[in-house]
């Protein structure tokens, strides 16, 4: 059942691997979230996390799909969390994202690993730097040109790149990030494998191109102008085995976290006040260092 939307604060770091329907509201940034748990389990291993900063202008976002279950994924879940609350305040998220690969292969045994979208969104800029850890590429909706499209890793010139090695693999490689502008109603769409492993009415794997032509049609039924409060909702409903659609989601963990740029640009109570949330923080040991 959903829940009442949370309003992050200053240094709060929320998610986990659990069963949920929420909503979240960030500075610049609403964040919908649907987790569903393969067979109705408690937990599952798509792990989910977002937090805030002290200020409120650095909003961080990841979704990771762990190879295993169980102590596996509940270590990698736990340490997750605290590595959000470490790198809480970080500017930098490529130096985020390079200590989580490492620290999940330090956690986990020889050949486990993670695929995972991590992205962190500046407010002031209104603009999102992601990095794609072999993860299926989010979905991004362009508002002012009514337009859904994948959104690829690409380089300085805009050039496809294939997409980075998942966490756990390599601990020494450096993962490359892509900027995008998030203009008010833009949305972004992260999701796990299990909707691009959906079977097709031919028995086929939809793959990315079939869950976008999925995703346009569903937001084409509603009107031009996609209700972020219902993407969701109705794209599962489109995608469920009884349902009368192009395709049905099998038998996985079902995770789907869709984003939409409200314009909010900065809070300036929390701007000029986050130097006493950082000391709170750090007396009830939120935070494992002051660097930002």
């Amino acid at each position: 059942m959903p829940t009442d939307p949370i309003k992050m604060q200053c240094l709060q770091v929320w998610g986990g691997n659990r069963a949920a329907t929420q909503t979240l509201h960030m500075t610049g940034l609403d964040l919908y979230l649907v987790a569903r748990p393969f067979e109705d389990q408690d937990a599952g291993g798509d792990v989910y996390y977002a937090s805030s900063c002290a200020s409120g202008r650095i909003s961080r976002v990841i979704l990771a799909d762990v190879a295993g279950h169980g102590d596996t994924v509940a270590s990698f879940a736990d340490g997750l969390r605290k590595l959000m609350q470490r790198y809480v305040n970080y500017t930098s998220h490529q130096r985020f994202v390079a200590r989580l690969n490492r620290a999940f292969g330090e956690a986990t045994d020889a050949g486990r690993f993670a695929t995972a979208v991590a992205l962190s969104y500046f407010a002031p800029k209104r603009e999102l730097n992601l990095i794609n850890a072999g993860h299926p590429p989010p979905l991004h909706y362009d508002a002012e040109h009514h337009r859904w499209s994948a959104l690829e890793n690409t380089d300085e010139q805009d050039t496809p790149r294939g997409a980075e090695l998942p966490l756990g693999i390599d601990d020494s490689i450096g993962y490359e990030q892509t900027r995008k502008a998030m203009r008010p109603g833009d949305l972004l769409l992260l999701y796990t494998d299990a909707f691009i492993e959906a079977m097709g009415p031919d028995g086929r794997q939809i793959g990315v191109q079939g869950l976008l032509e999925t995703v346009r049609e569903v937001c084409a039924r509603a009107g031009e102008t996609p209700n972020p409060e219902r993407v969701l909702p109705d794209l599962l409903a489109y995608l469920a085995p009884d349902h009368d659609g192009t395709a049905s989601l099998g038998g996985d963990d079902t995770t789907a976290l869709l984003l939409c740029a409200t314009g909010v640009k900065r809070q300036w109570p929390k701007i000029l006040t986050s130097p006493f949330h950082l000391l709170r923080g750090m007396a009830r040991g939120q935070l494992a260092t002051l660097t930002h």
